[in-house]
C-alpha cells in the first residue's frame, strides 16, 4: 500500500515525462470557460470606463506629440513618487502605442492575456505534481472571486502582474524538470520573470520569496535532497530575484514610503495584539478557508489510518502549508489597514487555491481512500468555485461591465448634444467621482472638438469604502478641490449649460438644488442606468 504522498511524488516525473491526452483536455476546456465568460458578461464590447481609462488618452497623445521612449519614461517617474509599479508603468506605455485609444482591442487583448496566464499556471502546477482536476481547479479558484475583475479593467497592474508570476512558476518548474543544456535558459528566464513579477506592483515583492521557495521545495522532492542542498546547487538563480526584490523594499522604503496611499500600507501597530488578531480574523473570514480546513480533516483522518512511509517525503503537506502561508501573510500584512476587495484577491487567494487543490491531489490520488470520499473532497473543491463565481465573481465582473456601457452611452449621449460652443455641467461628489469626473474632463480636453466642462460638486450621503477612512477621504476632497478649481460652475455670471451629465445617486439633489436654473421641460432627460444626461431642448416653443 503506498503513501499519499508517495504517490504525488511519482506524479511529479510522471506529471514532466508526460503530455497526456487530458492535459490538452483540460486547457481547451481552461480556454473556452475564459472566452465564454468573458463573452458572456460582455467584457470584450462594453467599452469606456471613467475609473483610469483616460490614461490612455493622455499617453496616445503623448507618444504622438513626443516618442514611446519620452512617454515611458516620464509615466514610469511620476508613477514612482507614489507607487512602485516601474514595469507595469513601460507595459501600460507599451499597450497604448499598440492599440492606441481602440478600447474592444484593449480588452480583446487582456482576455487573451487572462487565457495565457491560466495555461501557464495551471502547467506550472501540473509540473509541481498534482492532477488534472486539481490543477485545472487551482487556476479557477484563484481568479474566479472578486479578482476576476483584472480581465476587464483595463489599467490594472495584476493582471500583468499574475502573468509574470504564473510564468516564472512555470519556467522554474520547467528548470526542474529538464537537462543541463535547457536547464539554464529556464534558469534564467525563471530569475528574470520574477524580477520582472516584483516590478508590476507592491504586492507582487512580497510573493517572490514564496514562488522561490516553491521551486526549491518541487526541485528537493524530484531529486530526493534536502531543502538546504537544494538552495545550494540552485543559489544564482534561487538568491538573484530575492536580493533583488529586498531591493526594491528598500527602495520603497527610502523613496516612495510604506504608509501606503491612505488604504493600505504598514504603520507602528502592526505588531500590536488588535492588528494581529484583526489580520487573523481576515486570514480566516474567506470561505474557502472552511474548505480548506474540511480537506485537512479529511487528509489526516485517511492518513492516519494508512501505513506510513519511512522514506523521508519532500512533498509532506507542511511545505505546501508553507508555500501558502509566505502567499497569504503579506498580502494580509500589506492590506490590513482595509478589507481585501476586487483586485487585492490575487496574489492571495493562490495561497488559498493551491493548498485546497493539493489536499484534493493527495486524497483523489490515494489508492486506498474509498471512491466516495474522493467524490466528497472534489465536490467540496467545486462547491468553492461555485460560491465564488455567482456570488463574487460574476456579479462583480457585471457590474464593472455595466457601468463601462453606462458610461459608454454617456460619453456618446454628451457627443451628440454638445459642441465647441456648448457648456456643459457635470455634477458629481467630490470624493467618490473624482475619478469619474477626472475622467470626463480628460476625455472632452483632448477631444478636437470639445465643450467647456463646468463642475458643480454635491455630496451623497453615504459614504463607501475606501473612503470611510477620514484621512483619505479628505484627501482625495482636498485634491479634487485642486484639480477643479479652475473649471467650476457659477449660476452668477455663466450660461444656462447645453448638457448636464449627473452622476449615479445625485439627480433628486440636484434638482432641488437648481430648480430656479431647470426649468420644467427645458431639458431631455436621458437615463443610462443612473448616469443622466439632460439635453437642453433648443426647439422654438409653439
Amino acid at each position: 500500500m503506498t503513501h499519499f504522498s508517495e504517490d504525488l511524488n511519482q506524479g511529479i516525473t510522471r506529471n514532466a515525462e508526460s503530455f497526456e491526452r487530458w492535459d490538452v483536455t483540460a486547457m481547451v476546456m481552461l480556454c473556452l470557460f475564459w472566452i465564454t465568460f468573458l463573452a458572456f458578461t460582455q467584457s470584450f464590447t462594453s467599452g469606456f470606463h471613467f475609473i483610469d481609462d483616460h490614461e490612455i488618452i493622455i499617453l496616445d497623445s503623448k507618444i504622438e506629440s513626443t516618442s514611446f521612449a519620452y512617454t515611458a519614461k516620464s509615466y514610469m517617474m511620476r508613477d514612482l513618487g507614489l507607487r512602485f509599479r516601474p514595469f507595469w508603468a513601460v507595459y501600460r506605455v507599451a499597450e497604448v502605442a499598440l492599440f492606441g485609444r481602440n478600447i474592444t482591442a484593449w480588452s480583446v487583448y487582456l482576455g487573451l492575456l487572462g487565457i495565457a496566464t491560466s495555461l501557464l499556471l495551471y502547467r506550472a502546477v501540473r509540473l509541481a505534481g498534482l492532477g488534472i482536476a486539481p490543477s485545472a481547479l487551482c487556476v479557477l479558484l484563484t481568479f474566479m472571486n472578486p479578482a476576476a475583475v483584472i480581465w476587464c479593467q483595463l489599467a490594472d497592474s495584476e493582471s500583468i502582474g499574475m502573468f509574470m508570476l504564473s510564468l516564472s512558476l512555470y519556467l522554474g518548474m520547467k528548470a526542474i524538470h529538464s537537462g543541463s543544456a535547457a536547464r539554464i535558459l529556464y534558469q534564467s528566464g525563471f530569475a528574470a520573470s520574477l524580477m520582472l513579477t516584483a516590478l508590476c506592483k507592491e504586492s507582487f515583492i512580497l510573493a517572490v520569496p514564496a514562488i522561490v521557495y516553491f521551486c526549491l521545495w518541487i526541485y528537493s522532492a524530484k531529486r530526493g535532497t534536502g531543502f538546504l542542498e537544494a538552495f545550494r546547487r540552485n543559489a544564482a538563480y534561487a538568491a538573484s530575484p530575492l536580493i533583488f526584490s529586498a531591493l526594491c523594499i528598500l527602495f520603497i522604503v527610502m523613496h516612495t514610503g510604506i504608509a501606503g496611499t491612505g488604504y493600505a500600507g504598514v504603520k507602528e501597530d502592526l505588531l500590536s495584539f488588535g492588528s494581529i488578531a484583526g489580520m487573523a480574523a481576515t486570514a480566516v473570514s474567506f470561505g474557502i478557508f472552511i474548505a480548506v480546513l474540511l480537506m485537512a480533516v479529511m487528509y489526516f483522518f485517511y492518513r492516519s489510518r494508512t501505513r506510513r512511509s519511512r522514506v523521508e517525503d519532500g512533498l509532506r503537506p507542511s511545505r505546501a502549508v508553507i508555500f501558502s502561508l509566505l502567499i497569504i501573510i503579506p498580502q494580509i500584512i500589506l492590506y490590513h489597514e482595509s478589507t481585501i476587495w476586487a483586485r487585492y484577491f490575487v496574489p492571495l487567494m493562490l495561497g488559498y487555491s493551491f493548498i485546497l487543490t493539493f489536499l484534493l491531489s493527495l486524497i483523489t490520488g490515494a489508492g486506498e481512500v474509498p471512491a466516495p470520499a474522493k467524490f466528497i473532497s472534489t465536490a467540496i473543491c467545486i462547491a468553492v468555485l461555485a460560491y465564488q463565481t455567482y456570488s463574487y465573481a460574476y456579479p462583480d465582473v457585471m457590474l464593472h461591465n455595466s457601468e463601462r456601457r453606462s458610461m459608454t452611452a454617456m460619453l456618446n449621449n454628451l457627443k451628440t448634444c454638445a459642441d465647441t460652443s456648448s457648456t456643459v455641467l457635470v455634477v458629481m461628489d467630490p470624493v467618490h467621482h473624482w475619478g469619474y469626473g477626472r475622467s470626463l474632463f480628460t476625455y472632452f480636453e483632448y477631444a478636437d472638438e470639445g465643450p467647456e466642462m463646468r463642475f458643480d460638486f454635491t455630496k451623497l450621503d453615504t459614504i463607501i469604502q475606501p473612503y470611510d477612512d477620514t484621512a483619505f477621504y479628505r484627501m482625495t476632497e482636498n485634491y479634487t478641490e485642486k484639480f477643479f478649481s479652475r473649471h467650476m460652475f457659477d449660476t452668477s455670471f455663466m450660461q444656462t449649460p447645453s448638457c448636464v451629465a449627473l452622476f449615479p445617486g445625485l439627480e433628486p439633489k440636484f434638482n432641488l438644488k437648481y430648480n430656479l436654473l431647470i426649468r420644467e421641460g427645458e431639458y431631455f432627460r436621458h437615463d443610462h442606468n443612473g448616469f443622466v444626461v439632460l439635453d437642453r431642448n433648443d426647439s422654438e416653443p409653439e
